[in-house]
């Protein structure tokens, strides 16, 4: 039977589907239907952990009944509702102010949360034993349960990686297979013979324990040296500043890879480097992205050696010599 709350809630599940139906936007469409599931879902719980309403039927000449109030049955105040609702303010809020601000909401509301459960739990005759065994059972384990496992599982990985990220590389994958393979025999044992609940506690107990203490000496003694692999390219750097580049001779090797680092200091106007052959300006070799200001890198392959012109495609006055080498001479001239 539906309550008052179900109606609600179903009357805005309705009304989502049907301003979704209308909307010409479909994000706005989708985000409608999760309003209309998420309120349908509301409402079928309302029905169904709720039940009706409705004042229980009295006939006109029944007698009146009256149910004595103890104070002490009186919840006592508690400010975890209005925590949580000045952490949701701030969060939503911080779609306009920012992420932070969306994150100390989420922690205040968080707080709200924990001081409204811990308020709730202390007021005597709300809940009884047999409350608070269904609240632990059905609410507060399957949370704690999977998050904390999750928490220890993140735990035990950061402390082994710490652990063979500061050895050698051959000793790296022996320590992971001894480890691996003493899991799996331990694993293998409790499956065979399930031992008691103290010897697994201390059992894991002593793993945990072994399991940080490797991993705070790897992080003290910190990370091997690693062989880096990454390609190098041929560099040039330059910088656009008063409407003029900062040199007027650049240096880069014939036919290979190269890297322009370009900065424009004059904020808010464009400027770009494009490469053009030193006697023909109609069709670029390279011509670069323009910016008005901040840094950008330039990649391109340079053509055969010769001497070439850069310039700023927005003020010809910018203009400078590029000086393409063969790979085994100097790749980079001086300022000039």
């Amino acid at each position: 039977m539906l309550n008052n709350a179900s109606k609600y809630a179903l009357g805005v599940a309705v009304l989502g589907v049907l301003a979704a139906i209308a909307a010409s936007d479909r994000a706005a469409a989708v985000v409608l239907v999760g309003v209309a599931i998420v309120a349908a879902v509301i409402a079928y719980g309302e029905g169904r952990s709720v039940g009706p309403d409705l004042a229980p039927f009295a006939a006109p000449d029944a007698p009146v009944t009256t149910t004595p109030v103890d104070p002490a049955d009186v919840p006592s105040g508690s400010i975890g509702p209005m925590v949580v609702g000045l952490g949701a303010a701030a969060a939503f809020a911080g779609g306009g102010l920012g992420p932070r601000w969306v994150l100390v909401g989420s922690l205040f509301a968080l707080v709200g949360v924990g001081i409204w459960t811990f308020d709730t739990y202390r007021t005597p005759g709300v809940l009884d034993a047999r409350d608070a065994t269904n609240v632990d059972h059905r609410l507060v384990s399957p949370i704690a349960l999977p998050v904390g496992a999750f928490a220890l599982a993140i735990l035990i990985a950061f402390c082994f990686s710490r652990v063979l990220l500061a050895v050698s590389e051959t000793a790296s994958w022996v320590i992971a297979f001894i480890v691996a393979a003493i899991v799996l025999t331990i694993l293998t044992l409790i499956a065979q013979r399930v031992p008691t609940s103290r010897a697994v506690a201390i059992l894991g107990a002593v793993g945990l324990v072994g399991t940080l203490i490797a991993g705070g000496a790897g992080a003290s003694a910190g990370e091997r040296d690693f062989e880096s692999h990454a390609t190098v390219f041929p560099t040039a750097t330059i910088l656009a500043k008063g409407i003029a580049f900062d040199r007027k001779v650049m240096g880069l090797p014939a036919d290979s890879d190269a890297e322009i680092i370009f900065t424009n200091l004059d904020v808010g106007t464009f400027h770009n480097v494009a490469v053009y052959s030193a006697d023909e300006r109609s069709l670029p070799l390279f011509n670069g992205r323009p910016i008005a200001k901040g840094n950008e890198i330039y990649k391109l392959h340079t053509p055969d050696p010769g001497t070439y012109t850069y310039v700023c495609d927005f003020h010809p006055a910018m203009v400078g010599e590029l000086r393409v080498t063969e790979a085994t001479e100097s790749s980079e001239e001086g300022h000039e």
